[in-house]
């Protein structure tokens, strides 16, 4: 009976020193096999962590360029804004300038033309042409039929010139004969010539008489405005003033 008992126990501790065996074995395989994959974890981690480092570098590079970008963009829009900001400032003075020489322009032209407000229309007219003030004489009060010879007009027209001219220094004048083809020359000169010479007869009088002024004043003959004969035709000799001081520019 002990022989049995004791073969018994013997077989029951065989068996479990078997299977406690197998599930040392067991477990050693799991510890190996849990030890390969954390060591793969801890290759993953290490390889995540340095792509993330990476990806912080180049994040944080990507944001300084455009960091630099976006203020040089800034930079340049300030810089553009500014230049708008003076070149309007600087429109506006232009405009503010030119309104002033516009207005002193028309004030002299006002003065230059009080002195002629004697005489009619049909002897007399005025205009502006924005660079000019310009007085307009009948030609046959100016001269005596279709000679070169001038009427008492010319001289006192030449003197009220010449009275502006020594009350505004600054004042040029440019004194334009007109001919038309009506007119009947007995040596059968062209009519650019008569013009010229009608001018000619006009300034060297007014040298004559202002020899102090008569380095302001020239002579010019121009072409008629029609280029067909209209029959009684009026035309007229031109007095320019110009001034350099006092331009007329136009606001656009």
């Amino acid at each position: 009976m002990k022989r049995n008992v004791l073969l018994t126990t013997l077989g029951f501790g065989m068996l479990f020193g078997c299977v406690s065996k197998s599930k040392f074995t067991q477990s050693q395989t799991e510890i190996a096999r849990l030890k390969s994959d954390s060591t793969l974890l801890e290759k993953r981690i290490t390889k995540y962590q340095d792509e993330n480092a990476r990806l912080q570098t180049l994040s944080a590079t990507i944001e300084q360029a455009l960091n630099v970008r976006l203020q040089e963009k800034e930079d340049s829009l300030n810089y553009k804004e500014k230049l708008l900001k003076e070149r309007e400032y600087s429109l506006r003075d232009m405009k503010a300038r030119k309104e002033e020489e516009q207005e002193a322009f028309y004030n002299l032209s006002r003065k230059i033309f009080a002195a002629f407000t004697d005489y009619d229309a049909s002897t007399l007219s005025t205009k502006t042409n924005c660079t000019q003030a310009v007085v307009m004489v009948n030609d046959k009060k100016m001269f005596v039929g279709n000679s070169l010879k001038t009427e008492y007009l010319a001289t006192e027209i030449n003197n009220k010139a010449a009275a502006l001219l020594d009350k505004h220094p600054d004042l040029m004048l440019t004194i334009v004969c007109y001919v038309d083809s009506n007119l009947q020359i007995s040596n059968k000169e062209d009519h650019w010539n008569v013009a010229a010479l009608r001018a000619n007869v006009l300034s060297k009088s007014f040298a004559l008489n202002h020899r102090d002024l008569s380095l302001r004043v020239k002579s010019a003959a121009g072409l008629p405005n029609n280029t067909h004969t209209v029959k009684n035709a009026t035309y007229f000799t031109e007095y320019l003033f110009t001034s350099n001081l006092t331009p007329c520019i136009p606001i656009k």
